[in-house]
């Protein structure tokens, strides 16, 4: 059974460090197998708002060229994400962030990118991609 420390702290004072926890709830008969750090590996990842968005005007594949407002600068972003729309605050990995689930599984770090002829220089992130 997988369980949150935000719950468990519902019941009980949580004054120690996670592995130190872990220890003592195994010691006390409650084995625990994993510890899973949600989120730990974003490093870098920023919140940007998306300007515009519109649709690649020569990819054969759906893809979009979004601009996206990082705080300090905007950058085009081309995606595939068919559900983002203007206004929306988007998790962003910029160029040279390293995101914990690439194309294969691993981690990748982003780099400037053609595709379909226009350079990405970020990638909007999902769920998956940031380890969530």
């Amino acid at each position: 059974m997988k369980v949150p420390l935000t719950w468990l702290a519902d019941y009980v004072d949580l004054d120690l460090p996670v592995d130190d926890l872990a220890h003592k709830l195994t010691m006390a008969g409650l084995k625990v197998e994993a510890i899973e750090r949600v989120g730990e590996d974003g490093t870098g990842i920023v919140v940007g708002e998306v300007r515009e968005i519109d649709p690649h005007p020569s990819s054969r594949n759906p893809l979009w060229v979004a601009k996206v407002d990082l705080g300090d600068r905007v950058e085009t972003i081309v995606t595939g994400a068919s559900n983002v729309k203007k206004g929306d605050k988007v998790p962003v990995a910029p160029v040279g962030v390293t995101i914990p689930v690439g194309r294969d599984g691993g981690a990748m770090v982003i780099e400037p990118r053609p595709m379909a002829g226009i350079t990405s220089r970020g990638m909007l992130a999902s769920e998956r991609e940031l380890g969530i």
